[in-house]
């Protein structure tokens, strides 16, 4: 089973699946000393994909404090069938 099938899959099923990716190619390289990421493209695409799960995360909980025990995605954030 791929990816793309197990999204759908979890969709399917309610969960709230985040497409996006962040391929980390040789990973033994793809780190600097401290801990970030070499490269502009991956550490652009690890901010945009923290900034989703942290929207999300923020929905949650705002959901939660206003006593919904769900909360409503999207049409964008749903992923197809």
């Amino acid at each position: 089973m791929g990816q793309a099938d197990l999204r759908r899959i979890l969709g399917l099923i309610g969960a709230d699946v985040v497409d996006l990716e962040l391929p980390v190619g040789q990973a033994d390289t793809a780190f600097e000393a401290g801990g970030a990421l070499r490269g502009v493209e991956l550490d652009s695409a690890l901010n945009e994909l923290v900034g989703v799960l942290r929207e999300r995360m923020e929905r949650v909980s705002a959901a939660r404090h206003v006593g919904l025990t769900a909360f409503s995605r999207s049409e964008s954030d749903r992923v197809p069938a």
